[in-house]
Protein backbone atom coordinates (compact mmCIF):
# COMPACT_ATOMS: atom_id res chain seq x y z
CA UNK A 1 0.00 0.00 0.00
CA UNK A 2 2.84 2.27 1.06
CA UNK A 3 4.64 1.89 -2.48
CA UNK A 4 1.35 2.12 -4.28
CA UNK A 5 0.79 5.84 -2.55
CA UNK A 6 4.45 6.99 -3.63
CA UNK A 7 4.33 6.31 -6.92
CA UNK A 8 1.56 7.96 -7.27
CA UNK A 9 3.10 11.05 -5.51
CA UNK A 10 6.35 10.46 -7.81
CA UNK A 11 3.75 10.92 -10.52
CA UNK A 12 1.89 13.64 -9.43
CA UNK A 13 4.54 16.11 -9.00
CA UNK A 14 6.45 15.00 -12.25
CA UNK A 15 3.32 16.69 -14.08
CA UNK A 16 3.11 19.89 -11.43
CA UNK A 17 6.63 21.09 -11.01
CA UNK A 18 8.15 24.19 -12.38
CA UNK A 19 11.54 24.13 -13.88
CA UNK A 20 14.71 25.11 -13.02
CA UNK A 21 16.35 26.22 -10.28
CA UNK A 22 13.61 28.73 -9.22
CA UNK A 23 11.71 25.24 -9.00
CA UNK A 24 13.85 24.33 -6.01
CA UNK A 25 14.39 27.88 -4.48
CA UNK A 26 10.23 28.29 -4.33
CA UNK A 27 9.07 24.68 -3.63
CA UNK A 28 7.30 23.42 -1.49
CA UNK A 29 6.73 19.90 -2.90
CA UNK A 30 5.55 16.56 -1.34
CA UNK A 31 8.48 14.96 -3.59
CA UNK A 32 12.15 16.03 -4.05
CA UNK A 33 14.35 14.05 -6.21
CA UNK A 34 18.29 14.03 -5.39
CA UNK A 35 20.76 12.77 -7.69
CA UNK A 36 24.07 11.51 -6.44
CA UNK A 37 26.96 10.64 -8.29
CA UNK A 38 27.42 7.65 -6.10
CA UNK A 39 31.30 8.14 -5.58
CA UNK A 40 33.21 10.14 -3.14
CA UNK A 41 34.60 13.69 -4.06
CA UNK A 42 33.34 16.59 -5.32
CA UNK A 43 31.86 17.61 -2.02
CA UNK A 44 29.90 14.30 -1.59
CA UNK A 45 30.54 10.87 -0.07
CA UNK A 46 28.70 7.55 0.09
CA UNK A 47 29.26 4.70 2.69
CA UNK A 48 27.48 1.38 2.43
CA UNK A 49 27.01 -0.43 6.16
CA UNK A 50 25.24 -3.35 7.00
CA UNK A 51 25.94 -4.33 3.18
CA UNK A 52 23.09 -6.84 2.17
CA UNK A 53 24.79 -10.07 0.29
CA UNK A 54 21.80 -11.36 -1.36
CA UNK A 55 21.01 -8.05 -3.04
CA UNK A 56 24.25 -5.59 -3.06
CA UNK A 57 21.95 -2.47 -3.97
CA UNK A 58 19.34 -3.07 -1.02
CA UNK A 59 22.35 -2.55 1.30
CA UNK A 60 21.99 0.41 3.51
CA UNK A 61 23.60 3.34 2.52
CA UNK A 62 24.78 6.89 3.80
CA UNK A 63 25.03 9.53 1.61
CA UNK A 64 26.75 13.08 2.51
CA UNK A 65 26.70 16.34 0.49
CA UNK A 66 29.12 19.34 2.10
CA UNK A 67 28.77 22.73 1.74
CA UNK A 68 32.03 24.31 2.81
CA UNK A 69 32.10 28.10 3.57
CA UNK A 70 28.93 28.31 2.79
CA UNK A 71 27.17 31.65 3.43
CA UNK A 72 30.29 33.79 3.18
CA UNK A 73 30.66 32.07 6.47
CA UNK A 74 34.42 30.09 6.63
CA UNK A 75 33.52 28.73 10.23
CA UNK A 76 30.07 27.01 8.73
CA UNK A 77 30.41 24.10 7.22
CA UNK A 78 27.53 22.30 6.99
CA UNK A 79 26.53 18.54 6.15
CA UNK A 80 23.71 17.12 4.82
CA UNK A 81 23.01 13.40 5.51
CA UNK A 82 20.69 10.93 3.15
CA UNK A 83 20.40 7.31 4.32
CA UNK A 84 18.71 4.78 2.23
CA UNK A 85 18.00 1.55 4.72
CA UNK A 86 15.26 -1.64 3.67
CA UNK A 87 13.10 -0.18 6.54
CA UNK A 88 12.51 3.10 7.55
CA UNK A 89 11.85 2.33 10.81
CA UNK A 90 11.15 -0.40 13.24
CA UNK A 91 7.86 -0.56 12.79
CA UNK A 92 7.92 -1.00 9.10
CA UNK A 93 10.36 -3.61 9.92
CA UNK A 94 8.30 -5.48 12.41
CA UNK A 95 5.52 -5.01 9.58
CA UNK A 96 7.60 -6.45 6.73
CA UNK A 97 6.52 -2.95 5.05
CA UNK A 98 10.22 -2.24 3.17
CA UNK A 99 11.59 1.36 1.82
CA UNK A 100 9.93 2.67 -1.62
CA UNK A 101 12.74 1.11 -3.84
CA UNK A 102 11.59 0.68 -7.71
CA UNK A 103 13.27 0.56 -10.81
CA UNK A 104 12.49 2.88 -14.04
CA UNK A 105 14.17 3.63 -17.32
CA UNK A 106 17.82 5.58 -17.36
CA UNK A 107 16.04 8.44 -19.46
CA UNK A 108 14.53 9.07 -16.21
CA UNK A 109 16.97 11.84 -15.68
CA UNK A 110 16.79 13.53 -18.75
CA UNK A 111 13.47 13.71 -19.06
CA UNK A 112 13.16 15.23 -15.80
CA UNK A 113 16.50 16.92 -15.26
CA UNK A 114 14.85 19.94 -14.27
CA UNK A 115 13.07 18.49 -11.02
CA UNK A 116 16.24 16.63 -10.02
CA UNK A 117 17.94 17.82 -7.33
CA UNK A 118 21.87 17.64 -7.92
CA UNK A 119 24.60 18.07 -6.17
CA UNK A 120 25.69 21.47 -8.10
CA UNK A 121 22.43 22.73 -7.22
CA UNK A 122 22.44 22.22 -3.61
CA UNK A 123 25.70 24.10 -3.74
CA UNK A 124 24.20 27.02 -5.87
CA UNK A 125 21.01 27.13 -3.60
CA UNK A 126 23.49 27.15 -0.03
CA UNK A 127 22.78 25.00 2.84
CA UNK A 128 20.37 26.75 4.48
CA UNK A 129 17.86 26.87 1.27
CA UNK A 130 18.82 23.52 0.63
CA UNK A 131 17.92 22.15 4.52
CA UNK A 132 14.40 23.54 4.37
CA UNK A 133 13.60 22.13 0.39
CA UNK A 134 14.69 18.74 2.19
CA UNK A 135 13.21 19.28 5.73
CA UNK A 136 9.48 20.62 4.28
CA UNK A 137 9.51 17.06 1.65
CA UNK A 138 7.20 14.30 2.72
CA UNK A 139 9.19 12.05 0.66
CA UNK A 140 12.63 12.31 -0.82
CA UNK A 141 13.53 9.85 -3.45
CA UNK A 142 17.59 9.68 -4.21
CA UNK A 143 19.09 8.22 -7.47
CA UNK A 144 22.40 6.70 -7.47
CA UNK A 145 24.06 7.27 -10.64
CA UNK A 146 26.45 4.24 -9.71
CA UNK A 147 23.78 1.87 -9.18
CA UNK A 148 22.73 1.74 -13.04
CA UNK A 149 22.04 -1.81 -14.34
CA UNK A 150 20.45 -2.88 -17.82
CA UNK A 151 19.69 0.56 -18.94
CA UNK A 152 17.41 1.11 -15.21
CA UNK A 153 18.05 3.68 -12.48
CA UNK A 154 17.15 3.15 -9.25
CA UNK A 155 15.01 5.34 -6.83
CA UNK A 156 15.19 4.54 -3.24
CA UNK A 157 13.55 6.45 -0.43
CA UNK A 158 15.82 7.33 2.06
CA UNK A 159 15.72 9.70 5.24
CA UNK A 160 17.11 13.35 5.92
CA UNK A 161 19.62 14.13 8.60
CA UNK A 162 21.67 17.30 8.64
CA UNK A 163 24.05 18.84 11.12
CA UNK A 164 22.97 20.72 13.91
CA UNK A 165 23.07 24.99 13.62
CA UNK A 166 25.00 26.62 16.10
Amino acid sequence: MKLYTLVFILFASLHSCKSELQHFEKSESNVVFVLSEGKNGNYQTKTIFNKNIIEPLKSDTRYKFFFINDDNDSNKNRIITLIYSQFLNFDDKEENNPTAYFKVNKSFIRKNKDIILTNSRMLELGYKKTYKLLSNAKHILLIDKNEIENNKIIIKEVLFFFDRED
